[in-house]
């Protein structure tokens, strides 16, 4: 055992450590499982990745996609109404025409002027028949005088006649040209009223497609919400699944990894010959005489150890690994000491300048969390 320094054998003692049969038919078992695990199939996972589009979110793109293809369908009276106000001439108003005077100052006349001239026919009658019965009465009846009178009467009644007859048409002819230009002005004002409402209506219409646009956008947008968190809702149940699955997946190889690290513990079937040394600084003397005693603490520092390689871990995160002992050409399985150390310091312990583990100790805690010790 040079490599501890220079040492004298002075006898060698063979001794021999048997498994006991449960560890044995677990270890079988255990190394059994892992094989069928091994040699297992891959499963894929079969389930929804990512929740589908809901039937609210269908309708709503099919809304928007409907909105989106339609057209305003109060364009062409939209069209109509602003043409008629683009191309309609400015409103004018021109003098009146003779007969446009003709046609109000009739009316005028028939309605004002002749009962005017009726009533002076009337008083002329009158006046006549009191001049005839005055004169009658004088006994002057063919007398100059009488005819005169009857003259003078009948001069006046007709000066009264034209008078009249002339006020009246003038009266006519203002009042008509008054109601003429007033019709004319009323029916421009009404043209270019009838214009701007030809505007507004067309905007109002316009008003009203996008009023309805809006309200399906709005209702697309209700949908397409009330989806997204149905969608949402889904995708968690999905999400829960693959979580489930994937939990499924590694539950043998948990399963291994806790027998595993039980039986790393545990003292393995050997039969080994220990030679015995002068205690110059060598450890393996110490160790081949602490070898029983030491159950169920393992000799576990790293440096008597070789061809190390990790091949697990204990549910509390320690490495489990696969080695040779220097000298032993068998592959162990086990823990290291200065891993051990780091975690829980109580379960290691140095006899001879080698660290040995309290594995009892070393796997408590994954013990506690399920494992079976």
């Amino acid at each position: 055992m040079g490599c501890f320094g220079s040492s004298e054998e002075t006898g060698r003692k063979t001794t021999t450590n048997t498994l006991p049969a449960y560890l044995e038919s677990a270890a079988q078992t255990n190394v059994s499982n892992a094989m069928n695990f091994a040699n297992k199939p891959f499963e894929a996972y079969t389930g929804e990745m990512t929740a589908p589009l809901t039937q609210n979110q269908k309708d709503a793109f099919g809304l928007i996609k409907s909105i989106a293809g339609s057209s305003n369908p109060y364009l062409s009276d939209i069209q109509d109404l602003y043409k008629q106000f683009s191309t309609a001439p400015a409103s004018t108003i021109t003098a009146p025409t003779t007969g446009e005077i003709e046609q109000y100052m009739n009316p005028y006349l028939m309605a004002a002027l002749q009962p005017q001239l009726d009533d002076i026919a009337r008083q002329g009658i009158n006046t006549r028949k009191s001049l005839d019965a005055q004169s009658t009465m004088d006994g002057a009846f063919g007398d100059a005088r009488s005819g005169v009178e009857r003259a003078e009467a009948r001069r006046n009644e007709d000066i009264l006649r034209t008078n009249t007859i002339g006020k009246g048409y003038s009266d006519a002819f203002t009042s008509a040209m008054a109601n003429l230009m007033d019709t004319k002005k009323t029916n421009a004002t009404l043209n270019e009223t009838a214009l701007q409402r030809a505007i507004t209506g067309g905007k109002a219409l316009q008003d009203l497609d996008l009023s309805q646009v809006n309200r399906g956008l709005t209702t697309a947008d209700a949908l397409a919400k009330a989806g997204k968190t149905e969608q949402e809702t889904n995708q968690a149940a999905d999400t829960a699944k693959f979580q489930e699955f994937l939990r499924g997946q590694g539950w043998d190889a948990q399963k291994i990894a806790l027998v595993t690290s039980a039986l790393a513990g545990t003292p393995k079937s050997t039969t080994q010959t220990t030679v015995e040394e002068q205690p110059n600084n060598s450890g393996w003397g110490i160790i081949g005489s602490l070898t029983s005693s030491l159950l169920p603490a393992i000799i576990s520092d790293r440096r008597v150890k070789e061809d190390i390689s990790v091949i697990g871990a204990t549910l509390d995160g320690l490495p489990i690994y696969r080695f040779k002992y220097i000298g032993d050409d068998r592959w162990q399985i086990g823990l290291m000491a200065d891993d051990v150390e780091a975690v829980t310091p109580d379960a290691v312990m140095e006899v001879g300048g080698l660290k040995v583990v309290d594995y009892e100790k070393a796997t408590q805690a994954a013990a506690d969390m399920g494992a079976s010790v």
